[in-house]
């Protein structure tokens, strides 16, 4: 396929979002664009009948991984990640981290769809003792393992997995970590919602954890629009219906530059 026709075609799409795409993703409309449009037996090159269904849920398809192509964690100068966060919102959100490690008491983090988020460790205030990311992109699998070698005071454990797999708690518990722990799950659950028909209440119940983190972005990560009321309801409600089902005891939300935050805990 031609490359100036797919990039026409790739910000016929996403619009100006397209650039922020290939800020991470340099080869997005050859890599991503190209494999969706020949799924859907579409030929940039000729005429397209817009009003298909074909050509509909390519451009659905098409979005849903521009959003995953810059939800993800990417690393950069003190790996911070994303563009649009600051050092202090990293700071900020292993502050919130810090503080649940020591109401809890205890020395495990399990990141649940961590991304490049472990890189950020140099800039916490404390050093969990065991550091348990679940990720299941290989191109941030290999940049952890990589890492974690010369990380010291953290042991870092990488679980390739998906989310949503029956054995994901069992396979945890396997990884020798004093459990329960703490659970990350920044960026994420709205994704699993959406996209995978999650129940967070059945989701999180299952997993090893007594006490979570879970963040939104404020702005949409595609279209950049503030979302923060909506995602801080999301939170609210997934706040009361943790007390409900008996997970946790307190919840709060936190607003950060460019995150909402809900803490969630036992005791």
């Amino acid at each position: 396929m031609a490359t100036r026709e797919l990039e026409r075609l790739a910000r016929e799409i996403l619009g100006r979002r397209l650039e922020k795409i290939i800020d991470v993703e340099p080869r997005f409309p050859e890599d991503v664009v190209a494999p969706i449009l020949e799924k859907h037996g579409i030929n940039p090159l000729g005429p397209i009948d817009r009003r298909t269904r074909a050509w509909k849920e390519a451009v659905k398809e098409v979005r849903k991984q521009a959003y995953y192509a810059l939800r993800r964690f990417r690393p950069a100068g003190v790996e911070v990640p994303l563009h649009e966060r600051s050092r202090a919102d990293l700071e900020g959100l292993a502050r919130i981290i810090c503080s649940q490690l020591d109401a809890i008491r205890t020395d495990t983090v399990i990141d649940l769809g961590s991304g490049l988020f472990p890189l950020t460790l140099p800039l916490w205030p404390c050093h969990p003792r065991y550091y348990i990311a679940v990720e299941r992109d290989t191109l941030a699998v290999e940049k952890l393992r990589r890492f974690s070698a010369g990380l010291s005071g953290v042991e870092l454990v990488i679980l390739r997995e998906d989310l949503t797999s029956p054995s994901l708690a069992e396979r945890i518990g396997g990884l020798g970590a004093p459990l329960p722990g703490l659970g990350l799950v920044l960026r994420v659950l709205r994704v699993l919602v959406r996209t995978r028909g999650v129940d967070p209440i059945d989701w999180l119940s299952k997993l090893p954890v007594r006490g979570v983190v879970v963040s939104e972005p404020r702005r949409s990560l595609v279209g950049g629009d503030d979302i923060t009321r909506r995602e801080a309801r999301f939170l609210r409600t997934l706040g009361k219906r943790l007390v409900e089902a008996g997970f946790a005891s307190h919840w709060h939300v936190e607003i950060l530059g460019s995150d909402v935050v809900l803490v969630a805990r036992m005791g």
